[in-house]
C-alpha cells in the first residue's frame, strides 16, 4: 500500500483536533512500520527460497536420475540346455539380463544355471523352476532395475536372485568383480536361494543338523547353516579359490594345499564331512557324485 493511499484513507476517519492529529500521526507511523516489516519478510522469504534451491542442486541424490531401460534379454534353462524361447509344456528357469549386459556375459550366466541343475532329480529341478528366477546386471547398474527389487516388491527380491556381470566375467571388459576372481557369486547365491525357498523342510533340517555336527570339522566353522551350505556348494563345484579362513578349509586338501580338481574337492568333503557330502550329492547330483559340473570360478 502506497503512503499517499494511507494518508487519504485516514483523512475521513481521524478527527482534526490537536489530540486527533497526534493520534493520527501515531497511526500513520505504525502503518509505515508495518509496511517496512512486511516488505523485509517478503524479501527474506525469497532469499531463503533461492538458498534452498542452491542447496538441492549442490547435493544431488545418491542415485542419479536416469531413464531406466525396461527391456531385458531373456533365456530359459531346462535340464537339457538353454533356450531362447520359453519351452512349451516343460518346466524352465527364467534368466533375464538388462539390455546393457554383454551377450557373452548373458550367455555365460545362462549356461552356468544349466550346469548347476542338469544332474538334479527332476522333481527338485521342477521346484527350482517354479520358485526362483535369475537376473544379471552390469556393474554400473542396480538390482532395483529389476521389478522384483523395486521398493514396493522388496519382500519378493530373493525370488529373483541377481548377480553382476562383472563377477561372471571375472572383471573383464571393464566390468567390476566384487570378488576379484576368487568366488563365483551366482553359484553361492543359487545355493542360498535353494535353502530359503526351494528345498523341502526335511532337507533343510538335514543341513542344519550337518552344520551343528561339524563344529569341530572345519578349520573355521561357518557362521550359520546357510553360509555352511553356500560354502559347501561353491566347493562342490570348484567355484572358489578363497583362503581356508573364508572357506573353513573345505577347499584345502592334504598337506594344507588347495585341492586341484573338482573330484578332489568332493573327495575332501566326503572324507571330512560325510553329512554335508551326502546332502550336496543328493541335491545337485541325484547321488552321482562323480558327474562333475565343470563350472570353476570364471570359465565354464
Amino acid at each position: 500500500m502506497e503512503t499517499h493511499q494511507i494518508h487519504e484513507m485516514m483523512e475521513g476517519v481521524i478527527p482534526t483536533t490537536e489530540d486527533g492529529i497526534r493520534r493520527k500521526t501515531y497511526i500513520y507511523r505504525a502503518m509505515i512500520l508495518v509496511i517496512v516489516v512486511v516488505s523485509f519478510l517478503m524479501l527474506s522469504n525469497e532469499g531463503q527460497g533461492e538458498s534452498s534451491s542452491l542447496k538441492i542442486s549442490q547435493n544431488p541424490p545418491l542415485r542419479p536420475e536416469r531413464q531406466i531401460d525396461t527391456s531385458f534379454q531373456f533365456a530359459w534353462v531346462t535340464q537339457t540346455g538353454v533356450h531362447v524361447t520359453k519351452p512349451a509344456n516343460q518346466s524352465s528357469i527364467e534368466v533375464a539380463a538388462t539390455a546393457a549386459v554383454y551377450t557373452y556375459a548373458f550367455n555365460q550366466g545362462s549356461r552356468l544355471v544349466y550346469l548347476l541343475v542338469r544332474y538334479m532329480r527332476n522333481d527338485t529341478f521342477i521346484r527350482v523352476a517354479n520358485t526362483i528366477t535369475v537376473g544379471i546386471f552390469n556393474s554400473d547398474e542396480f538390482p532395483s532395475d529389476f521389478p522384483e527389487y523395486s521398493p514396493v516388491e522388496l519382500e519378493c527380491k530373493w525370488r529373483r536372485m541377481v548377480v553382476t556381470a562383472g563377477n561372471l566375467l571375472c572383471g573383464q571388459d571393464g566390468q567390476f568383480d566384487p570378488e576379484f576372481g576368487e568366488m563365483n557369486l551366482l553359484v553361492q547365491d543359487f545355493a542360498e536361494a535353494l535353502v530359503k525357498f526351494v528345498l523341502p523342510l526335511d532337507v533343510v533340517n538335514n543341513i542344519i543338523a550337518a552344520y551343528n555336527s561339524s563344529r569341530t570339522t572345519w578349520d573355521l566353522h561357518p557362521s550359520n547353516y546357510i553360509t555352511y551350505f553356500r560354502q559347501g556348494t561353491a566347493t562342490w563345484f570348484a567355484a572358489t579359490s578363497k583362503s581356508a579362513y573364508e572357506t573353513g578349509g573345505m577347499n584345502i586338501c592334504s598337506n594344507a594345499r588347495p585341492c586341484i580338481t573338482e573330484i578332489d574337492l568332493r573327495r575332501n568333503i566326503k572324507t571330512r564331512d560325510v553329512p554335508l557330502f551326502d546332502i550336496l550329492n543328493t541335491v545337485y547330483n541325484f547321488e552321482r557324485w562323480n558327474m562333475t559340473g565343470n563350472i570353476s570360478i570364471c570359465a565354464w
